[in-house]
């Protein structure tokens, strides 16, 4: 597997951003998360996977995962930003409190942005690893490969330096639909070189079980949707401040949607559905734009909790598996005088309401519709029920 090297111009470039981020700390002007150095990471790690996808031979066919593991890395990125950040700060004083000299500062400062450097390195390879991984996953799970190549062969490492977890499974074949697939895949160790594929041959005796993954790894990422897990370092020992934590994930939110602006995409959400039981039965639930749009406006619009905005939004799918229906109302139109309102709204047939749990343990309530079309949709999320 042929992992790209961090490009030079990225280190350079990093090199000639030092001074003004160190500038920025030094002067109070820096903020929570300073934004040219999120920027850098983000735009770095994105490219690493947007070079998997493209250019591609397959048209969309993979335009909602690269969306979707784009949006991840950059949130990954932010995180990344506020703890260097925060970390620069730290250095404006010793430990006993006494302000540093500028050039005592400006030399621990640069310590600290070349090992966040040296850290994007191995980020950077293992976002292209399993960028590479999901995508070849995807095409491994098609209809015809399925039949023709039941089975995947794990290939040994190109590294110089092969890491001793994965040297058992080099050469081993394992079946498709194997557990062992779930949690070990090539790139589920920093840096890793392994490679796999498709087979017929059969499936080798006496495997060895699987390893853990290193953290942040968790996970088949075609599965989870994350090149990055919620359990990296970055993200685990953030968000004690929530104040702190909301800045970070404005940063996200602004990234996220700046990619689906992009005139060639849309939001992977529109493209999926969760099943749901509404009134005794089980429903496919679809989204629509404007049931995304009051979902973000509506639920989150003026506390501005972009943290708890991004993790609902990433991942419905643990909101719809926790819900459990308490009860329906009827569409009533006469408090709604927004005309565009009024034409979506009368589509709707009748509202279901069930019940689940967020990300910071409050209840809320998934506001489905019944839509015209015969289907089922998210409208919004609220934290009581009332009528819309």
């Amino acid at each position: 597997m042929a992992v790209a090297a961090l490009p030079r111009v990225y280190a350079l470039s990093m090199r000639q951003l030092y001074t003004q981020v160190i500038a920025d700390v030094r002067d109070g002007k820096a903020g929570t998360i300073h934004p040219e150095l999120y920027r850098a990471y983000s735009e770095n790690l994105a490219k690493g996977v947007s070079g998997v996808f493209s250019p591609s031979a397959y048209g969309d066919r993979y335009l909602d995962m690269q969306i979707q593991f784009e949006a991840n890395v950059a949130r990954f990125a932010a995180y990344k930003a506020f703890h260097a950040t925060q970390q620069l700060e730290r250095q404006l004083a010793d430990r006993e409190g006494v302000e540093r000299s500028p050039e005592e500062f400006d030399r621990m400062a640069r310590a600290v942005l070349n090992t966040f450097n040296r850290y994007q390195a191995a980020e950077y390879n293992t976002a292209v690893a399993r960028a590479r991984t999901a995508k070849q996953w995807a095409d491994f799970s098609q209809g015809d490969n399925m039949f023709l190549f039941p089975n995947i062969r794990w290939l040994p490492s190109r590294s110089a330096n092969p890491r001793e977890q994965h040297i058992p499974f080099y050469n081993r074949v394992w079946a498709k639909n194997d557990p062992f697939w779930n949690s070990n895949q090539p790139g589920n160790l920093w840096n890793c070189k392994c490679d796999w594929e498709e087979t017929d041959d059969p499936v080798t005796g006496d495997n060895p079980e699987g390893i853990r993954p290193a953290r942040g790894l968790e996970g088949n990422p075609a599965e989870t949707g994350q090149i990055f897990t919620e359990n990296s370092t970055y993200f685990a020992k953030a968000g004690q401040n929530r104040k702190q934590r909301d800045e970070v994930e404005k940063q996200c939110e602004v990234t996220a949607r700046d990619l689906i602006k992009d005139s060639a995409r849309q939001n992977p959400l529109l493209s999926r559905t969760y099943p749901c039981e509404i009134d005794g039965a089980t429903q496919d639930v679809h989204f629509a734009d404007w049931g995304i749009s009051e979902t973000a406006q509506s639920m989150f619009g003026k506390k501005r909790m972009y943290w708890l905005k991004n993790e609902v939004l990433n991942a419905p799918e643990a909101y719809f598996k926790k819900a459990t229906y308490v009860g329906d109302a009827e569409v009533d139109l006469s408090h709604n005088t927004n005309r565009k309102t009024l034409r979506l709204k009368r589509k709707f047939r009748k509202y279901y309401y069930c019940r689940t749990t967020l990300a910071d343990g409050q209840a809320a309530y998934l506001n489905i519709v019944l839509h015209d079309d015969g289907n089922y949709y998210l409208y919004t999320i609220s934290k009581e029920i009332h009528e819309y």
